[in-house]
């Protein structure tokens, strides 16, 4: 899926930086879209299954996940993100590993205190998610970067993703 847009020659430090940088707005906004989408009546389906995991979560509900999740919340982001951004195939290996382990650290709940003394506001910690768990119908960012943070802080935004994804669950 990504590797026709990979590039066979590495880039250079600085450009590698920018590309990593970029992959995880990409990643996180099209992550955080899917997510939210999939809070909704017609495709909550395909993540009921995930949110099993809402009373005992452990890193395995990180892959508790349906083919249709898989492909729309992780793949596609990562598609979109390589035929943008054209990383090299290190850089692409590098970046779609980092993304799994932080997504196994956000369910991990022996980390769930740490991430909160240390990882600032705009970083999603393992508590933020683990109350998306119990809550469902809140914090649909994961799991870099907090995109609910900056929907928060704008009311227009937050309006008009409500009209766009209507009522979540």
């Amino acid at each position: 899926l990504i590797f026709p847009f990979l590039t066979k020659v590495p880039y250079s430090l600085p450009s590698t930086i920018a590309r990593v940088s970029l992959g995880l707005v990409v990643q996180s906004v099209g992550y955080y879209a899917t997510h939210r989408a999939m809070h909704t009546p017609s495709l909550y389906w395909c993540h009921r299954f995930h949110h099993r995991f809402n009373t005992h979560i452990s890193p395995v509900a990180a892959n508790a996940v349906t083919p249709v999740e898989f492909s729309l919340a992780y793949a596609l982001p990562f598609a979109i993100g390589a035929r943008l951004l054209r990383p090299d195939h290190a850089t692409a290996h590098w970046f779609i590993w980092f993304i799994g382990a932080v997504n196994l650290s956000i369910h991990t709940p022996a980390l769930e205190a740490v991430t909160v003394k240390y990882f600032p506001g705009w970083i999603i910690t393992t508590a933020f998610h683990f109350e998306h768990h119990r809550k469902l119908a809140m914090n649909y960012a994961a799991p870099t970067l907090n995109v609910d943070a900056l929907v928060r802080s704008s009311a227009t935004m937050d309006r008009l993703l409500s009209c766009v994804f209507g009522k979540a669950y």
